[in-house]
């Protein structure tokens, strides 16, 4: 079951870096961003319990799939 995870995940990542200020940067790149494009990584300063919120809301606004990172996650192609 990892062996075919692994084989599923970007050959090519995109890391994004933003501070609290950062989040209509963020929402600006990503909304931008065609549904085929290299995993993204995402680090955002933010207070934890917003975080989830906020994810939801650019998934809602974007053509790629935007979420909070979970355990075991791939970066994945349009992701």
């Amino acid at each position: 079951p990892e062996t075919r995870a692994l084989l599923r995940t970007s050959e090519r990542v995109v890391a994004i870096g933003t501070s609290t200020g950062g989040t209509l940067a963020l929402e600006e790149v990503l909304t931008a961003l065609p549904r085929v494009t290299p995993g993204i990584v995402i680090v955002q300063h933010m207070p934890e319990k917003f975080t989830a919120a906020f994810a939801d809301r650019l998934n809602g606004l974007c053509q790629i799939e935007v979420r909070e990172a979970r355990h075991g996650d791939r970066v994945l192609p349009g992701r």
